[in-house]
């Protein structure tokens, strides 16, 4: 729920800079209007919900909506916390979604979402310099040891899902280093084969 919530600015905010409208209540299919001021919108839409998770009072609850929205424009996506392509919540409210999913019905859904957890940047830093025998301050250090170097990027990108340009900035390199990175790897037959040791990089599960 509190996860649903965090999304409504960033959607709002969304709405100004990609139609180009000065104030979100500009744009007419917008919810806003109708959770904020109470216009009469689609016979479908319901602010019931929403407004109830700030106020029981509407006014005070409309109030506290706009608010909200205001105080949260500008902040970064809460989508950079989406794990396992679609679960936008506590790793509890993860754990309840996995449990709810039938036994029978698991071989049609992606194990990305049947396996969501994710190790973080500083789990994986660390196994891959437990692993190599080398301080964590330095694998991603590429004057130190290349091949440490490269199986830290490959892992931020492969495990962590770090965006590119988020690596390439962490390993202080361009995009298509990352890339180039990457693709040798993979063409070598994937980690293990292209660095045998790192059969010993293992994290502790979250």
């Amino acid at each position: 729920m509190a996860a649903t919530i965090e999304q409504i600015p960033y959607s709002t905010q969304r709405l100004t800079a990609g139609f180009r409208v000065t104030h979100v209540e500009d744009w007419p299919w917008s919810s806003y209007r109708a959770t904020a001021v109470g216009q009469l919108g689609p016979t479908w839409l319901t602010t019931t919900w929403v407004l109830g998770q700030f106020h029981r009072q509407l006014e005070l609850a409309r109030t506290a909506y706009c608010r909200f929205v205001a105080e949260g424009m500008g902040k970064p996506s809460p989508w950079r916390h989406v794990t396992g392509q679609v679960y936008l919540g506590s790793a509890a409210f993860v754990e309840a979604m996995l449990r709810r999913v039938p036994p029978d019905n698991r071989e049609q859904i992606a194990q990305e979402a049947l396996q969501p957890r994710r190790p973080t940047i500083e789990q994986v830093c660390l196994a891959v310099a437990k692993a190599a025998g080398v301080a964590t301050a330095v694998v991603l250090d590429r004057r130190h040891r290349q091949d440490v170097f490269q199986v830290t990027v490959y892992l931020l990108r492969r495990v962590c899902n770090e965006s590119l340009k988020a690596t390439a900035a962490r390993a202080g390199v361009s995009a298509a280093r990352v890339s180039q990175i990457q693709r040798q790897i993979e063409e070598a037959g994937g980690l293990i084969s292209a660095f045998p040791w790192t059969h010993r990089v293992k994290w502790a599960s979250r």
